[in-house]
């Protein structure tokens, strides 16, 4: 997905509840990544049994003048 994966920077967040059932894990992952210097990319997924939840916010500058910030919502089988 990402040309230049140097620029790639992933970070992970797991938050578990205090359940031992498996159903009640809900796992967070954010995704950060950099791609010469005008692209942004910021993903959140959040994996459960049946469905993936990814969320995607990416921002964009070109030649200091056009921003653009876009949010999309994906469902995927886990």
């Amino acid at each position: 997905m990402l040309p230049d994966e140097k620029h790639d920077r992933t970070f992970r967040i797991k938050a578990r509840e205090v359940l031992l059932d498996e159903k009640h894990d809900r796992t967070f992952g954010i995704k950060y990544c950099q791609t010469k210097g005008t692209t942004k990319l910021l993903e959140l997924s959040i994996t459960r049994r049946k469905v993936r939840l990814d969320f995607e916010i990416k921002y964009c500058q070109i030649k200091n003048t056009t921003r653009l910030l876009e949010l999309s919502v994906v469902r995927r089988k886990a």
